[in-house]
């Protein structure tokens, strides 16, 4: 699950997502995504690193336990997946999640 389109974008630039991918394009959707997710054995959640991101998280955690994965932890220190993409290439870091 992504926040929005453009960290699904950077996701797949760094080859990190799987087949089956739910975009948000805001927070205030998360409701939305809800019936969707019931029958995913792991939910992989790549939201944003702010205050929303973490409220989105903790609904989604509220409502499927231990199914959800926050990988936001991936990017720590940056807002997003993009902000650490395009943060990373402007450094010339090596890239690893």
């Amino acid at each position: 699950m992504f926040e929005g389109f453009i960290d699904y974008l950077s996701a797949l630039a760094l080859g990190i997502i799987g087949t089956d991918v739910i975009i948000l394009n805001s927070v205030s959707n998360v409701h939305k995504a809800i019936p969707h997710l019931r029958d995913y054995n792991a939910i992989h959640c790549y939201l944003d690193n702010d205050v929303a991101g973490k409220r989105a998280l903790g609904q989604l955690t509220e409502r499927f336990g231990t199914k959800v994965i926050d990988r936001s932890t991936l990017y720590s220190g940056c807002n997003d997946l993009n902000e650490y993409l395009t943060t990373s290439f402007t450094n010339n870091q090596n890239l690893q999640l």
